[in-house]
């Protein structure tokens, strides 16, 4: 029987440094067009050049492409990294003159086109650094405004596609609610582990909002792990340093170097201890985090109109949202700073330099991921204020 359907053609544009975020944008919108397009009556097609591009001849290539290119864009996405493009004659490179013509479309018509900007945060291989290219990247995200409302930051690959789903999400919430915003809409979902396999029954609102609670619930648990473990091993390290002064006063400042060994090795076990616990909560974390933010996502699409119990239980969840939030700014900080006094013990022996090497480094991984946690989570309550049809500062 024929349905109806809408399309909204999704324009992506970036340098050629960002190739694996290219091919997992394709791998999202394929998965969420089997979610979306019998549910919703909407389906995304991405346009690329590597696959809407084809042979022809214009003043330069990107002339060729913004002839070959020509479905008008819902969406907008672009994506910079360390590289800004060649110059087209009409700007200073294709990603650029493409942004250019999605935002001339939104300033005629803020209705007519989305626009979505990223900015990877991570590092680059030196043989691959260009720093005009760079400068150019970063005169630019200057240019933008600030962080989360013209563009956003991701550091790792996953993080670009948990963003991803919640802002893709968000674009759609406002697409249905603009066909119909008194039909709720309804959602598949893929059955979590802890539904049998065999439930044919689709998950509802409020059964996302519980995955919701409980995934970052979760995540709040293995933050106070986390910070619990980082906050015991500052203080062990203050007891091994109140051992090595005592062990110097009595020996009237000659602490023998066996006696020393002694208690440097014992503080590099310390750390090591540190650095076990951290390597399986980080993976943890962040695997909870990627469901949260799933769930999430979902929850954003189950429709706009809301009997008022639900839309209670959205505000509920919310706030604990934002506490969590604030809680994880809390422990960024403070983890950073103890890297930095870590990073700043002295050279003793070797087993001291490699413990201190390896917790230097697992931290800068907690305070990676503790970031990563507040952008997704700044980026979820956004979802769940569209769903609201609220405003805030998040």
């Amino acid at each position: 029987m024929p349905r109806d359907e809408r399309v909204l053609v999704v324009l992506v544009a970036s340098p050629s440094d960002l190739e694996a975020e290219r091919a997992r944008l394709e791998d999202i919108v394929r998965e969420l067009n089997l979610t979306w397009s019998r549910t919703l009556g909407l389906r995304l097609e991405l346009v690329r050049w590597e696959t809407h591009g084809y042979p022809g001849v214009g003043r330069d290539p990107q002339d060729v492409l913004n002839r070959e290119l020509t479905e008008t864009p819902d969406i907008f996405i672009g994506m910079m990294w360390g590289r800004y493009g060649t110059p087209t004659g009409r700007a200073g490179s294709g990603t650029e003159e493409e942004f250019s013509r999605a935002l001339a479309r939104y300033r005629t018509d803020p209705t007519a086109v989305r626009i979505m900007f990223y900015f990877k945060d991570a590092p680059i291989a030196p043989s691959a650094i260009d720093p005009d290219q760079i400068g150019r990247v970063q005169k630019f995200q200057a240019s933008l405004g600030s962080e989360g409302t013209l563009y956003w930051k991701f550091g790792a690959l996953d993080e670009f596609e948990r963003l991803l789903r919640l802002h893709l999400a968000r674009q759609i919430q406002e697409f249905v609610g603009d066909r119909d915003t008194h039909r709720p809409v309804t959602l598949p979902a893929t059955v979590p582990a802890a539904t049998k396999a065999d439930d044919v029954d689709e998950l509802g609102l409020l059964d996302f909002l519980d995955q919701v609670d409980e995934y970052f619930g979760s995540l709040n648990e293995i933050t106070g792990r986390i910070a619990s473990e980082t906050t015991s091993l500052g203080q062990r390290m203050q007891e091994r340093t109140r051992e090595m002064n005592d062990a110097t006063a009595e020996s009237h400042g000659q602490v023998g170097r066996r006696e020393a060994r002694a208690l440097i090795e014992k503080a590099a076990g310390d750390m090591d201890q540190f650095v076990a616990r951290m390597k399986t909560e980080i993976p943890l974390f962040r695997d909870t985090l990627r469901k949260g933010a799933d769930s999430a996502a979902r929850a954003a699409l189950m429709g706009a109109a809301m009997a008022t119990e639900d839309r209670k239980q959205v505000r509920e969840a919310r706030s604990g949202l934002a506490s969590f939030r604030d809680a994880l700014a809390s422990a960024h900080g403070s983890t950073d700073s103890f890297r930095a006094s870590v990073q700043g013990l002295p050279r003793m022996t070797a087993v001291l330099n490699r413990a201190k090497r390896e917790t230097a480094a697992v931290l800068q991984e907690v305070v990676d991921s503790l970031e990563e946690g507040r952008r997704t989570v700044s980026e979820t309550i956004r979802a769940l204020d569209v769903l609201l049809g609220d405003e805030h500062d998040a």
